[in-house]
Formats: structure tokens, sequence, C-alpha cells
């Protein structure tokens, strides 16, 4: 884990107020280093080929209605690994919309609330 991976991790356990899910992130490549390092629940919306299970639009939302996932870290470039062998961001159909809804119905945290650089490709999100 990245010194602003531990500093994210660190201010979201002082900020998910009992939330189920650390936060949801756009793909497995952004999860997994948190869930190894952390073993806490991160629900990747995309697939490493977009392939892999995600949730709907209607699910997420019902988790944070119910105050079982407050914060969303999400790939504004579409970069990573799978990105760039797959030509372009490598998610469901269902991860555009969620996203989308994220952006308008949440309060994105400044960057320096949680150690992350302003110039970094991931917004931190908080819901609810």
């Amino acid at each position: 884990m990245t010194t602003a991976q531990r500093e994210t991790y660190e201010y979201l356990s002082a900020h998910r107020d009992g939330a189920v899910y650390l936060m949801a992130v756009s793909s497995w490549t952004t999860a997994l280093p948190y869930i190894i390092a952390t073993g806490q629940e991160v629900m990747p919306m995309g697939g490493f080929s977009g392939s892999a299970p995600s949730p709907t639009l209607a699910q997420v939302q019902r988790r944070v209605r119910t105050g079982q996932l407050r914060f969303f870290l999400l790939d504004e470039a579409g970069t990573g690994f799978a990105a760039s062998v797959f030509g372009g961001r490598s998610e469901s159909s269902t991860v555009p919309a969620i996203e989308s809804w994220v952006k308008g119905a949440c309060a994105t945290v400044p960057a320096r609330d949680y150690g992350g650089a302003s110039s970094a490709t991931e917004t931190l999100y908080a819901c609810g």
C-alpha cells in the first residue's frame, strides 16, 4: 500500500460512520491494494476485463441510503492496467451511470483532507 493509499484508508476509517463498505471504487485494480492491506470490504464496480459482476445503480443507491456505503473513489481519467491493455475503460455498462449519479449526488472530498494529490486521477466522493 502506498503512502497516499494509507492516508486515504485512515481518512475513510475515521469518517465512514459504521458503513459496511470502506468505499466503492471504479475497478478491481483500485480495490485490490486496500483489500489486501486492510482486509476491509471494498466494492469494485467494474471488473478487470468488464466481465466481473458489478452492482446496479439501484443497488448502489440503496446501499448509500441505508448507510452501508458512504465513499466512492473514482478514477477520473479511466486509466489503469486494464484500460491500457483493452484500449479504454474496462467496466460493465452500469459503472458510467453510477459514476454520473455519484458526481451529481455526492460531495467531493478535498484531496488535502485525505492525503490525495490535487493532480491525481482519482477523486474521493462522500455520500449521505
